[in-house]
């Protein structure tokens, strides 16, 4: 969901050296050589999602290179509705959904404004609690498909990062001995 914390975690993953991040929203863009918002105005939500779709397969396909460190792949939060990609994500990995409380949410949307088009209409409608219920309802049955659910609302401190870093490192990218 939008203000779950996934950049903040993805950068802060790859700061602490313990993963790789391949964010596709990024790749999108290097790809089609303009911002996920002008591809958006000029070319549709359908040549953004057939895009992402390929950049998703591709990536799952032939990961990029990790420098030996597990590779934490970022979707956007719209990704994993389109039943292909979630398909191709549960296929390839452990797919997290990371969940935020909805009062953080909702802070760190109406703290990033002129950053997600939909969100800013919504804040300006003074509808921004209202939009967020509604697409959170759209989203859970195919975010609920996700092999784990985190809790990502601690990302707003230091602390709160570093903690959320470690718990996260523990559970998803920490080898678990095998059992012989």
């Amino acid at each position: 969901m939008p203000g779950c914390g996934k950049s903040t975690l993805a950068r802060a993953l790859c700061e602490a050296g313990v993963a790789a991040v391949a964010d596709i929203d990024s790749l999108v863009e290097a790809r089609a050589r303009r911002t996920i918002p002008a591809i958006m105005r000029f070319e549709g939500e359908a040549a953004f999602r057939s895009l992402e779709a390929c950049v998703l397969a591709d990536v799952a396909a032939e990961p990029p290179l990790s420098a030996g460190l597990p590779l934490v792949v970022s979707t956007g939060g719209g990704a994993p509705c389109v039943p292909a990609n979630m398909d191709t994500m549960l296929r390839s990995g452990t797919v997290v959904w990371l969940r935020a409380g909805r009062e953080r949410s909702l802070r760190r949307l109406a703290a990033a404004p002129g950053s997600r088009p939909a969100a800013d209409r919504a804040m300006a409608d003074g509808r921004l609690a209202e939009w967020f219920d509604a697409l959170l309802l759209e989203r859970t049955p195919h975010y609920s498909r996700a092999h784990a659910c985190f809790d990502s609302t601690e990302l707003d401190t230091p602390e709160g990062i570093a903690a959320t870093v470690r718990r996260f490192t523990d559970t998803f990218l920490t080898p678990t001995p095998s059992t012989h």
